[in-house]
């Protein structure tokens, strides 16, 4: 009985903890990962919007 207890308590608390850890790192991954790729575009796409304007108003 105490070994089905035990198991049922262990079970639910590693679900819980999973869950919650899970869910802490996903938004956390989530967010880097967000801002990340903002910058990474905010950078990037404005100069390659200008260099492709430069080639083609030189052209």
């Amino acid at each position: 009985m105490s070994s089905l207890v035990r198991g049922f308590i262990d079970s639910w608390v590693r679900g819980f903890i999973g869950s919650w850890v899970r869910g802490f790192v996903g938004s956390w991954v989530r967010g880097f990962v967000g801002s990340l790729a903002r910058g990474f575009v905010g950078s990037w796409v404005p100069w390659l919007v200008g260099s492709l304007t430069r080639g083609f108003v030189s052209s």
